[in-house]
């Protein structure tokens, strides 16, 4: 096969799945499940409010155990970082916690870069996973949607099975 050929073919599976995605929603929960509790993404917006990003990492970084991003309009922002946990970062974690209900979609790094690019997002980077109270690793919390994929107030969690990193959705229900 040519490579034009080739490359006909691949825009058009990125067409159809587009219209799939389009068509049927992107995220559906599980059977049985209730709506996606957004309650508390307005509480964060009001921690970020508070907080006042670093223009860039300071000198001290390097000692931390965590790390607190925020994304928005293309940018990239160190809201916080610490060897202690703080009030947002309990918050945080309380958030991880609570997503119970986790949604059926396979995502990857790509996805991760999309809505970081174009979503309203905040990471809690852990230095090491063993660090995280849970056991799960980086999170990512995803206050706006802007791509209109159904994503307001899910959580998207990196855990690693069998010696791999794993991406998944989840949600907190009402």
């Amino acid at each position: 096969m040519s490579r034009r050929a080739t490359l006909a073919i691949c825009a058009l599976s990125v067409v159809l799945v587009m219209i799939t995605l389009l068509t049927c929603g992107f995220l559906t929960l599980k059977s049985g499940q209730n709506e996606i509790d957004t309650s508390w993404v307005g509480k964060l917006d009001e921690y970020l409010n508070e907080a006042k990003p670093y223009p860039a990492p300071p000198d001290s970084w390097d000692l931390s155990d965590h790390f607190i991003h925020l994304f928005e309009d293309g940018k990239s922002y160190l809201v916080e970082y610490s060897c202690g946990g703080t009030n947002l970062v309990a918050f945080l974690e309380n958030l991880a916690d609570k997503a119970d209900a986790k949604i059926d979609v396979t995502i990857n790094e790509g996805f991760l870069d999309r809505i970081t690019a174009f979503d309203k997002v905040v990471s809690l980077t852990y230095r090491n996973q063993l660090i995280s109270p849970s056991g799960h690793g980086n999170v990512w919390f995803i206050l706006q949607d802007n791509l209109n994929e159904g994503l307001n107030g899910t959580v998207v969690l990196a855990q690693t099975i069998n010696n791999e990193e794993e991406l998944s959705i989840w949600a907190i229900l009402k």
